[in-house]
């Protein structure tokens, strides 16, 4: 929770910038205890519990609450590394509130000239590099709650005005930059290593891009035709605004994949690092818990000694039996209220924007979504890049953000059984790849509530070898797995979207 005074210095600074309605405000939390605070938040418990045992009620009294208190200081006294920080995100823009700032920092949207997501296990960034001489913003979402939230939210508001900004650039300059990478109406540029007296760049045309893809944490990948190995592969900034030029740009129909708002490179990170949290906030509780169990339990000992068996011995007391005068029967069992829409928004501004329900725990449903009811088919967003979704029945897949009823969050892994071996020619000679089955776990929510519908596990019945694989020299080639088909999905949950 934010507290008032915090979310008050947002509201008045972002009012004062024109920042427009709120998308959110969010807060750092501490995520991960030192490992001498488990050692001594265990052993402190531990010391209860033995001085309950031995006998030594007034030192597991004292220890018991001792214990609590340290370990609900360290949660909720204690600052996260880096200080307390707050960040409210805007219509137009965002403000940063910390420690290190005697002021809120304000950001504008239309003064950003690119953002750039840096993803580890512990260092996850978003720099805002504004226009102009200023000097870059780095906003460290590392100790945020909901951070998957929190670059969806921001990505939602400025990815648009980017695009917008490329699709400019491209038209009044021939050429949309995006880092060391290019778009040009005659293909992609990429810049080179400067070299003395050589060409910096090099065009690949658009009939010569075999496909591209927005693989996480910024980064992009170019296959050219006829080679294994990738032409470009690295990270650039706006990622996702480049990913959707190139689609838009490529006259030979070369279409990449559609990513949602939520890079997948942080969306990993971020979940991760929410299960992290969790497991801290259960450890928290088993030792709050073991604290006040020796406490409570010499209280109530010492309560009894002190009127030692009152109702047994009153020789007033009287035994009452009570007979119904008829059975008992219990209630009939009621359906469970369904969810009240509590979404982020009434709808999002895309199909793919439904996807932040796949990466949210708990999901949160959309309150301008059209309701799961009626006659069928109910129109259906599904997660990810799959060939299927042209093959479906009519009305199945969602032509827009306003037609959603139904979020298919689609997961893949295997179960590892052998298909057949896949074989290649390379410069190296013949390499194999194993073809594996697929499996698909698919949980299907009521786009509005982000109530369950059903969840369902199948395995890709599509068991063909891919016809291009890319191959790095010295290395063997990537496992294969068998892909979802159309029909796949109608036996999956045919009977919720039909």
């Amino acid at each position: 929770m934010v507290s008032q005074t915090q979310r008050d210095r947002i509201a008045t600074e972002a009012a004062r910038n024109n920042l427009g309605t709120s998308g959110g405000v969010y807060r750092s939390r501490r995520t991960t205890a030192p490992r001498t605070v488990w050692w001594l938040a265990g052993s402190a418990a531990a010391v209860t519990l033995f001085a309950f045992a031995a006998g030594v009620g007034l030192l597991a009294v004292v220890a018991g609450p001792l214990t609590l208190l340290g370990i609900l200081g360290y949660v909720f006294l204690l600052p996260p590394g880096g200080g307390r920080r707050w960040v409210g995100v805007y219509e137009h823009g965002l403000v940063e509130l910390s420690h290190e700032h005697r002021w809120p920092v304000a950001v504008r949207w239309e003064n950003v000239r690119s953002v750039v997501h840096e993803s580890e296990p512990e260092r996850m960034l978003v720099a805002f590099e504004p226009l102009g001489d200023d000097p870059t913003v780095v906003l460290s979402i590392t100790g945020y709650g909901r951070r998957a939230d929190l670059v969806a939210t921001i990505e939602r508001y400025v990815q648009p005005l980017l695009l917008a900004r490329a699709r400019a650039a491209l038209r009044d300059e021939g050429r949309a930059s995006f880092g060391p990478l290019a778009v040009t109406p005659e293909g992609l540029v990429r810049a080179l290593p400067g070299v003395p007296g050589a060409s910096t760049v090099d065009l690949l045309p658009w009939e010569l891009i075999a496909a591209h893809e927005l693989v996480g944490n910024g980064r992009i990948r170019v296959v050219q035709r006829g080679s294994f190995a990738p032409w470009f592969f690295g990270p650039v900034p706006d990622a996702i605004a480049a990913d959707r030029l190139i689609d838009e740009t490529d006259p030979n129909g070369v279409v990449g994949p559609e990513e949602s708002f939520v890079d997948a490179g942080l969306a990993k990170a971020s979940s991760d690092a929410q299960d992290r949290q969790r497991r801290y906030r259960q450890t928290v509780a088993v030792l709050a818990a073991l604290a006040l169990v020796p406490a409570t339990a010499y209280a109530a000992n010492a309560a009894v000694a002190d009127h030692p068996a009152s109702v047994a011995a009153s020789p007033s007391a009287t035994t009452v039996v009570v007979t119904p005068t008829t059975p008992w029967t219990p209630p009939p069992p009621t359906q469970a209220a369904l969810p009240t829409p509590t979404g982020p928004g009434p709808l999002p501004t895309a199909v793919t924007g439904y996807f932040i329900m796949c990466s949210s725990n708990p999901p949160a449903g959309y309150q301008g979504a059209p309701a799961y009811a009626g006659p069928g088919p109910h129109p259906t967003a599904f997660s990810g890049d799959y060939d299927f979704v042209k093959d479906l029945p009519a009305g199945w897949n969602a032509p827009d953000a306003s037609t959603v009823q139904l979020v298919a969050c689609i997961d893949s892994g295997t179960d590892g059984s052998f298909i057949q071996n896949c074989r290649y020619s390379t410069d190296e000679g013949t390499k194999t790849s194993r073809l594996l089955w697929g499996t698909f776990t698919i949980r299907l929510y009521e786009a509005s509530t982000a109530r369950l519908v059903a969840t369902a596990t199948v395995r890709g019945s599509a068991n063909q070898c891919d016809e291009i694989v890319l191959a790095s020299k010295g290395q063997p080639l990537a496992d294969q797995y068998s892909r979802l088909t159309a029909a796949d999905i109608r036996r999956a949950i045919g009977k919720y979207v039909q």
